[in-house]
């Protein structure tokens, strides 16, 4: 999906996926498209050390996401 970036903001743009459900467990396409929401809901972002928290415009952290070694 495309995105917007700068010092403090994030957008994320046309976040599309397929609506073939997947071959795998029960529930992995409700768990995609609750993901697939929190992403569409960024409007902002924070880096400390080696972790991202994605924000939503409202301040809450939706996303976190940390590095591998």
């Amino acid at each position: 999906a495309p995105y917007r970036l700068n010092e403090t903001g994030l957008a994320v743009e046309r976040v599309i996926a397929t609506k073939a459900p997947p071959a795998g467990p029960t529930g992995v396409m409700e768990q995609e498209n609750a993901y697939l929401d929190l992403l569409r809901s960024a409007a902002g972002y924070r880096i400390v050390g080696g972790t991202l928290a994605v924000i939503d415009g409202d301040g809450r952290v939706v996303l976190f996401f940390t590095a591998e070694p």
